[in-house]
């Protein structure tokens, strides 16, 4: 079956060998179909549904705003060159590099060729796309809940200069009582020298409990 235009040139085939043809955008639910495939719902809900009628569905959910990706089997997976890369179980937690014991809500796993530390082959890397002197690269870590959504704890890489090559030093910083935000606490500089913020002259000592005090 075969739908030609004035012309004579085919716009729309169907054959028996399962190969069909259609020249121009199909509009399902519109009339204005802007894409090779436009697919409109004026209200809420699935708009898509992709399955191998056996074990795997996935739905194209559209809702209030929100473009949601649902599998009926709990599992949804990303891949690059035919090889899963990512997925996201059925209860949230998300593995890349990892497919089995996803026990926490982020599990990065990469297998390591080398020994050297400091090299780039990191399983995760955290980069301030600003290449300014003094600007750190930082984890932070947050309690969420009314109105204590605030910053807990940081752990952060400043750089902190340069010569023959980028410095950086670490930098602890915890949030202690009455602080409207994390404070530095330790840091270890470029050369692998300790300060603590908290201490001044004095030779450094630890009591029963592993608590560090400065004994002048």
């Amino acid at each position: 079956f075969a739908v030609s235009d004035i012309s004579g040139v085919p716009i729309f085939d169907v054959n028996s060998s399962g190969v069909s043809y259609f020249d121009g955008n199909v509009g399902i639910g519109t009339t204005n179909a802007s894409s090779k495939l436009t697919v409109s719902e004026a209200g809420n809900g699935n708009i898509a549904l992709f399955t191998n009628t056996t074990d795997a569905d996935l739905y194209i959910n559209l809702t209030s705003g929100v473009t949601m990706l649902t599998p009926t089997t709990a599992l949804l997976a990303f891949g690059t060159s035919s090889s899963e890369k990512m997925r996201i179980i059925g209860n949230g937690n998300v593995g890349i590099g990892a497919t089995a014991n996803l026990r926490d809500k982020l599990t990065v796993r990469k297998a390591y060729t080398t020994t050297g530390f400091g090299t780039t082959d990191a399983a995760i890397e955290i980069t301030n796309s600003s290449n300014v002197v003094g600007y750190y690269s930082a984890l932070n870590f947050r309690v969420a809940g009314g109105s204590f959504n605030e910053s807990l704890a940081t752990v952060s890489a400043q750089y902190s200069g340069w010569n023959t090559n980028v410095l950086g030093e670490l930098v602890l910083g915890t949030r202690g009582i009455g602080d409207t935000n994390v404070s530095e606490r330790m840091r270890i500089d470029s050369a692998g020298a300790i300060k603590f913020n908290n201490y001044g002259a004095g030779t450094l000592v630890t009591d029963a409990s592993g608590n560090i005090t400065v004994s002048s």
